[in-house]
């Protein structure tokens, strides 16, 4: 069962009209004879450790190109706009264990900033997985 989140109606209707305003083609080709790419790969909830406290921290993630988007959608009713930006193109993206949380995966960056995160199950770890790997592969010199 999917847990209810207490996020207005209002809220989400604002975060569907600014994820609206992003709407571009549906597919991009990244290089020739490469198959397109989805622009809009994948969204959902994740949980995230955090750097300075080292908490867990449930967000909503939307994946665009090389960019995977945090929002964090329970803290403000006055805001959808990205709580963070990760800038996926040639990142690094491993399989993690962590003795807090299952199906965990770590994202480094060419900028060497690192990411945990935790999916709710192996199948929806595997799905970010694959579809981050091919984000990675995206730069704007093959946009």
């Amino acid at each position: 069962a999917i847990p209810k989140l207490d996020v207005s109606q209002a809220k989400l209707d604002k975060l569907t009209s600014d994820l609206a305003k992003l709407s571009t083609d549906s597919t991009i080709k990244v290089a020739d004879g490469a198959a397109p790419v989805p622009t809009f790969q994948r969204q959902g909830y994740l949980e995230k450790l955090g750097h300075t406290r080292r908490k867990w921290f449930k967000r909503f993630f939307v994946l665009r190109d090389s960019f995977l988007l945090s929002y964090n959608l329970q803290k403000s009713d006055y805001t959808v706009e990205p709580r963070a930006c990760i800038h996926l193109g040639n990142s690094k993206i491993q399989l993690m264990s962590h003795p807090d949380k299952e199906f965990c995966f770590f994202i480094t960056t060419m900028e060497k900033d690192q990411f945990l995160f935790a999916a709710s199950d192996e199948k929806e770890r595997q799905a970010w997985i694959k579809d981050l790997e091919v984000a990675r592969t995206i730069t704007h010199a093959n946009m």
